[in-house]
């Protein structure tokens, strides 16, 4: 190797390390003119296009990342590094199909890799935002045509977090972005899970305490929210949505002192999710439970659409059943616990019920079956009778004087009285 080609290979050598160095100092200006230095030398190297791909990415020129990692995608086209750079470059500048495509790339060539799964979920979410909205709740129950998509895209973005939790289990960025698509979707419990793991793994992140004192909020655990929200600003006390969601908390206590709005307010929201999942049990469950939690002792309806879906529930049953009692409606509460003890034999709590209805409400029951007939009959009879009896005297007259003859003359023979409505 003659000594020219030497100096230029050390020259090389030393390009790529101050891109190295500037690189990892985030000073991606100066990643950038060294590339320039690097393109005389050596105009297609894959470290030195890469290394000012991501500097470009970072810097927020996304434009320029993409021109420059296209030509690396066409001389690499099963560089699974090479397809995630892109798909991210794209996605910076909304340019979803084409970010869709490459992180699905990077998977199907590296389907080990677990940031390629955050990326490709990353961008989904931000897709969705864009093309959605951000509420799930209130763009389903206003667009309601569009309801079935916007879940299957969330849906969507769950299986690929999932997929890359059990890659990196440690990663709490994933589990985060889980938490808050869940909480999307609707599925709170699920979400709890997820922020709860993800500030486990990483207790220093504001972001993480505040997305989950959302979903504490819609809970309607609201102190258990602020709580959250304060430890955020412990972490950093300049976090501007930590600050405008306590500044919104305080205006809203100044107004709503007794807590009523607020009641309202979660109450309605969880009808709402009812109605977007109306076959679901866990959300009617939840309704319940919310309407309970805020005072409302008597959820009749919402209980009685819950247990049309899972009638095996013994305590709401039971909730049901009660409501049935307190508001003196002993015949049906007894009905509802005899059906009852057909779902759960011998359950002493059903069992209880039944022998205390019987016993308090026995007279209420036997006045409703046993009064109210007679009396209706005899409001019936006192209306319909003297008009029966108007009109067919003469029948009548002629009945009672064959009876009469017969008995007189000793026969036994049956004749009975038909109404014919006489022309």
């Amino acid at each position: 190797m003659s000594s020219e080609n030497l100096t230029e290979d050390n020259q090389v050598e030393q390009i790529l390390k101050r891109m190295d160095f500037f690189y990892e100092n985030r000073k991606y200006d100066h990643v950038l003119d060294e590339y320039g230095q690097l393109m005389r030398h050596v105009p297609d190297h894959y470290d030195g296009i890469l290394t000012a791909g991501w500097a470009h990415y970072y810097l927020g020129q996304n434009e320029e990342g993409v021109q420059l990692v296209k030509r690396l995608v066409s001389l690499y086209p099963e560089d699974d590094k090479v397809h995630c750079l892109l798909g991210l470059l794209y996605r910076g500048l909304y340019q979803f199909e084409e970010a869709i495509f490459h992180g699905k790339k990077a998977i199907e060539i590296n389907s080990n890799m677990a940031f390629h799964y955050l990326d490709l979920a990353t961008t989904l979410n931000i897709k969705v935002q864009e093309q959605y909205g951000d509420s799930f709740i209130f763009t389903g129950l206003k667009r309601p045509t569009i309801l079935e998509e916007y879940k299957l895209e969330l849906e969507t973005i769950v299986e690929i977090l999932q997929t890359g939790t059990k890659l990196m289990p440690d990663n709490a960025t994933m589990h985060g972005l889980l938490g808050f698509t869940y909480l999307r979707l609707c599925m709170f419990e699920e979400a709890e899970d997820a922020f709860k793991t993800a500030l486990t793994l990483d207790p220093q992140t504001p972001k993480y305490y505040v997305t989950y004192s959302r979903l504490q909020y819609f809970l309607g655990r609201k102190d258990e929210a602020k709580e959250l929200v304060h430890l955020a600003l412990t972490i950093n006390p300049e976090d501007s949505t930590a600050l405008e969601i306590i500044q919104f908390w305080e205006k809203e206590d100044e107004i709503d002192k007794d807590g009523a709005v607020y009641a309202a307010q979660i109450k309605s929201l969880h009808r709402r999710i009812v109605q977007l999942y109306p076959k679901s049990p866990v959300h009617h469950l939840r309704l319940i439970k919310i309407l309970f939690y805020f005072g409302e002792n008597e959820p009749r309806k919402e209980l009685k659409a819950y247990l049309k879906l899972n009638p095996n529930d013994l305590e709401m049953n039971l909730s049901y059943g009660k409501i049935l009692y307190d508001n003196s409606e002993y015949k049906e509460a007894l009905g509802h616990f005899r059906r009852c003890n057909t779902i759960f034999p011998d359950n002493e709590h059903i069992q209880n019920w039944i022998d205390r209805i019987s016993e308090k409400g026995s007279f209420v029951i036997n006045f409703l079956y046993w009064g109210i007939k007679p009396i209706a009959k005899l409001i019936i009879w006192l209306i319909i009778y003297p008009c029966f009896v108007v009109k067919n005297s003469p029948a009548i007259i002629q009945f009672i004087y064959l009876k009469v003859s017969n008995f007189l003359k000793g026969g036994n023979d049956e004749i009975s009285l038909q109404y014919t409505g006489g022309k």
